[in-house]
């Protein structure tokens, strides 16, 4: 326990030290302000006012680089001693990791809200939330309080990992900072980021993806929990674990989600191609500009939407969609999916038909005469 105390203070001591001080930029300007944190290459820095900037550590001098790098080192080797010490004292000497699911859809470490690196083992036992969400989306700053008081009420058994669509690194931190946000995020728009709105077909936000501990979905829907049933949406989803639709024929005898729920796009073409590998269905991609496209808001409208589409669709093919809007940022991976089939894209709506190894079968695109003779004519190309 003496050892805990000792190593307690000394955390102390050294925390204090990083008081205001004159930083330097390249550029030659100068700031009093005080070091909070560095991670990542990316350095955080208070003012007396309490204003927080963040910005890379390369901004700044050479002399002001050293300084802060050999502060951090010593941060790291404080808090691994006292980690230690908290260990042996309370007889937990190894600490808990996140399991297989769960840890395939993290990278190794996460921020918090300083823009420190946070091991994603710290999610361990938990039930997650990934929160899809914006400070320049005003249905976000409405939804994002109460969100806020929902997860420090649960803290122990629940935790949100942020997905930001921001503008910038700073408007991300920014926006944490406003809100109150304690808990962890991803990096800027980064290549996990775009996988996780991949995966979950998220098409537009605010949007929370409830995943057990294991990383089994439990359900996209954990917005309207939170907000309809805050003191029982835990207790909600540690119940049912995992959430998946159970699948009812029709007079057809094709399958049709229970419920009605919403059909199935997802955003990201590798994991769209493994699906239509394991499933041995035809990918179909739509290429869109959803909020300006004439056409395309037609497509969806007369064709997408509809239930003799979806009941097709559920049977026959992997739905991707790369959607290009002028009124919001891009979602998912629509700009790579462009990158590698663009070539094929000569306007919207492009509907592009991919066999299981990435190679076009066939092309279509608006057509009149609703769900039916859409259906008919791409059966052209998924062979159903």
């Amino acid at each position: 326990m003496k050892k805990l105390i000792l190593c307690l203070f000394f955390l102390a001591t050294v925390w204090t030290a990083a008081e205001i001080r004159t930083w330097t930029s390249t550029s030659g300007t100068t700031l009093e302000a005080e070091l909070m944190e560095y991670a990542n290459r990316t350095v955080v820095l208070k003012t007396a006012a309490g204003r927080k900037l963040t910005l890379p550590l390369a901004k700044l001098v050479p002399e002001d680089q050293i300084r802060i790098t050999k502060w951090a080192e010593g941060q790291e080797q404080v808090q691994a001693k006292t980690q230690s010490a908290r260990n042996s004292a309370t007889g937990t000497d190894t600490q808990s990791t996140l399991k297989g699911g769960l840890a395939d859809l993290l990278p190794e470490n996460l921020l918090d809200s300083n823009g420190k690196e946070i091991s994603r083992n710290k999610l361990a036992g938990k039930t997650v939330g990934f929160y899809f969400s914006a400070h320049w989306c005003p249905p976000c700053r409405t939804f994002t309080p109460g969100l806020v008081k929902f997860r420090d009420d649960n803290k122990d058994d629940f935790e949100i990992v942020f997905v930001s669509s921001d503008r910038s690194p700073q408007a991300q931190m920014d926006y944490m900072e406003e809100t109150n946000m304690k808990w962890l995020t991803l990096p800027h728009r980064g290549k996990a980021a775009n996988s996780l709105a991949g995966k979950y077909g998220v098409r537009g936000i605010p949007a929370l993806i409830i995943v057990s501990p294991d990383g089994e979905t439990i359900t996209k829907n954990g917005r309207d929990d939170v907000s309809g049933d805050p003191k029982g949406a835990l207790a909600k989803w540690t119940k049912s674990g995992t959430s998946t639709p159970t699948a009812t024929a029709d007079s057809s005898g094709r399958k049709k989600n229970a419920g009605g729920s919403e059909t199935k796009w997802l955003t990201n073409l590798d994991d769209a191609l493994k699906e239509a590998k394991k499933s041995d269905k035809t990918v179909l991609i739509n290429f869109t500009g959803s909020d300006w496209c004439g056409w395309c808001i037609r497509l969806k409208k007369e064709v997408f939407s509809k239930n003799e589409f979806k009941d097709w669709a559920e049977e026959n093919v992997v739905l991707l969609e790369a959607d290009f809007p002028r009124g919001k940022p891009t979602l998912g991976d629509a700009k790579e999916i462009k990158k590698r089939l663009g070539g094929d894209v000569r306007g919207y709506p492009t509907i592009l038909f991919l066999d299981a190894e990435g190679k076009v079968k066939g092309k279509s695109g608006y057509m009149k005469g609703g769900p039916g003779s859409w259906v008919k004519n791409a059966e052209k190309f998924t062979g159903s």
